[in-house]
């Protein structure tokens, strides 16, 4: 529904139409319609003698229905610093500052190391605030809010402090998605700075894709005089000798 708006409200012009239209469309929706309605009604003159334009604007209210939705999921919103959001039941301590858990049994499940600490046989439990150390707090923030049904994406920028996180508080189904987006992540990270990241969090999937882009005889001998060369595991520098002898022949 359009409504054309008037200084008199008594002149306001209402036009309504039904469209369908994709994730595409929607943007221009209300320009392909709007377009055509004032065109087809008054002049620029007639809008302008009936009060419509002022200081060369004509003001628009539009107002939108739908009826049916395909292919779009309404997520759920966390706001794990709000403390009167009535789901929130752990209340944790970072840096001094408060973090509210909003439903901590999804926590749990996602993490044998919380289920632990709420619901095993361990002082914490009992007590309204439990504090977590050696934390980045903003980091653990972006750890709920990919973990919660809320599912917000894993970045670049994100990616190897979630694999931390996640390490250390066993979060396997996190660690498996962090993997599969640096398999496909093909920015800012370079191939031996991801390989680090496989070798430090024993990630194998990504450990073969980082081994399959070492193409060159130069390619190995970048990396065995890189610094990173020296904090590889043992295992890891065999595959990459092992890799380069292979290529040799």
């Amino acid at each position: 529904e359009f409504v054309l708006l008037n200084p008199d409200s008594s002149k306001n012009l209402t036009f309504e139409e039904s469209y369908k239209v994709d994730d595409e469309d929607g943007g221009r929706a209300a320009h392909c319609v709007l377009k055509p309605f004032l065109s087809r009604t008054y002049s620029e003159e007639a809008y302008k003698d009936e009060g419509f334009i002022k200081d060369d604007t004509i003001t628009v209210e539009v107002r939108f229905w739908i009826d049916h939705m395909e292919g779009i999921k309404i997520l759920p919103r966390f706001d794990f610093t709000d403390s009167n959001d009535p789901r929130h039941d752990i209340t944790l301590s970072i840096e001094g500052e408060k973090i509210y858990a909003s439903q901590a049994a999804i926590l749990a499940a996602n993490s044998p190391f919380f289920n632990s600490l709420f619901y095993g046989d361990f002082k914490e439990k009992n007590k309204e605030e439990i504090e977590l150390n050696d934390i980045d707090r903003e980091e653990f923030l972006e750890l709920l809010h990919v973990i919660y049904p809320s599912r917000k994406p894993i970045r670049g920028d994100s990616a190897e402090y979630l694999l931390k996180l996640g390490d250390r508080f066993q979060i396997v189904n996190l660690i498996d998605s962090v993997e599969k987006f640096l398999i496909n992540y093909n920015r800012s990270l370079s191939d031996m700075h991801v390989l680090r990241i496989a070798d430090k969090y024993n990630l194998h999937a990504l450990m073969e894709r980082c081994l399959s882009n070492f193409e060159t005889m130069e390619d190995f001998k970048s990396i065995e005089e890189s610094s990173i060369f020296e904090d590889l595991s043992p295992k890891t520098s065999s595959s990459l000798l092992a890799s380069r002898q292979f290529l040799s022949n």
